[in-house]
C-alpha cells in the first residue's frame, strides 16, 4: 500500500509530520524513562503500609520498614490463621472459658484498584492493587465478602 502523502496546501500536516521526525529520539527516550518511573513507583508501593484506622478521610502513609515488616508478619499470620479451621489446645483459665474478640484493625493487600468506594455511610476509600493497607476490621471483612482481598 503506497504511504498517504500531506497535500502541498496542508501546513499543519506538513510541520506535523516535520516535528515528529525531529522529536522521534526524545519520545524515545521519554518512554523509557516513564516505565522507569512505574517501576520506582510499584517498588515504593511494595514498601510503604497505608494506614485507614483514623478515618477514610485522613490515611497515613508509613513507610517505616519496622511498620513495613510488621504489616507483612501480620499478613502472614492472618493467611495462616484462615486456613487452620481448628484449635487443638484451649486453655481455661479459673471456671469460665475465655471469648475471643476479633482485633479492632487488619492489615490486607488488595488484588483490585478500587477509586473512591463507599464502606459506610460517608467513608470513601481508594485502594491500589497489590499494596498493604490497615483498616477498621469492618472495611476488612466487607472487602473480604466482596472478594478484594488478596491471599
Amino acid at each position: 500500500m503506497a504511504q498517504r502523502q500531506n497535500r502541498p496546501g496542508d501546513f499543519t500536516g506538513q510541520a506535523k509530520a516535520k516535528l515528529a521526525k525531529e522529536h522521534a529520539d526524545e519520545v524515545a527516550k521519554r518512554d523509557g524513562e516513564i516505565s522507569m518511573m512505574a517501576d520506582i513507583e510499584a517498588k515504593a508501593a511494595e514498601n510503604r503500609v497505608t494506614d485507614y484506622t483514623k478515618g477514610a478521610d485522613s490515611p497515613v502513609v508509613i513507610d517505616d520498614p519496622d511498620v513495613v515488616a510488621a504489616a507483612e508478619e501480620m499478613l502472614r499470620r492472618q493467611s495462616d490463621a484462615d486456613s487452620v479451621t481448628t484449635i487443638d489446645d484451649v486453655h481455661v483459665v479459673g471456671d469460665e472459658p475465655g471469648t475471643l474478640r476479633q482485633a479492632p484493625a487488619r492489615t490486607i493487600r488488595i488484588n483490585s484498584t478500587l477509586e473512591s468506594v463507599t464502606i459506610g455511610a460517608g467513608n470513601h476509600y481508594t485502594f491500589n492493587e497489590g499494596e498493604k493497607y490497615t483498616v477498621p476490621a469492618h472495611v476488612a471483612e466487607h472487602l473480604e465478602s466482596k472478594g478484594y482481598v488478596w491471599h
